[in-house]
């Protein structure tokens, strides 16, 4: 699975090599961090992260991944951190209602 980086218009921007991930999903969670070095820093609040499967040759995107809403830059460790919402966090401030008929 790769973790690609889209821009607010769900643009694809690229994918992202290096990372740690933490993902938490539950009542109270559904947020995430993404750390990596500071020099590979490519994204901005507002934009997305969403980890995306081949699957017999289709690109199919999972659960996993989010909006940023967060950048953390850590001079001291040389990291710069993305937090956010997941799919399920955005989506549990959403009311959800099918078309009429």
């Amino acid at each position: 699975m790769e973790l690609i980086h889209a821009d607010a218009n769900h643009v694809m921007l690229g994918t992202l090599e290096r990372y740690e991930l933490d993902l938490a999903f539950g009542s109270d969670e559904n947020d995430f961090e993404c750390t990596m070095v500071i020099s590979d820093h490519c994204c901005r609040t507002g934009e997305y992260l969403a980890m995306q499967d081949v699957v017999a040759g289709h690109v199919k995107y999972t659960e996993y991944g989010g909006r940023i809403d967060g950048v953390c830059v850590d001079t001291g460790k040389e990291t710069v951190t993305y937090s956010g919402r997941t799919w399920q966090g955005i989506l549990s401030k959403k009311i959800v209602c099918p078309d009429d008929g």
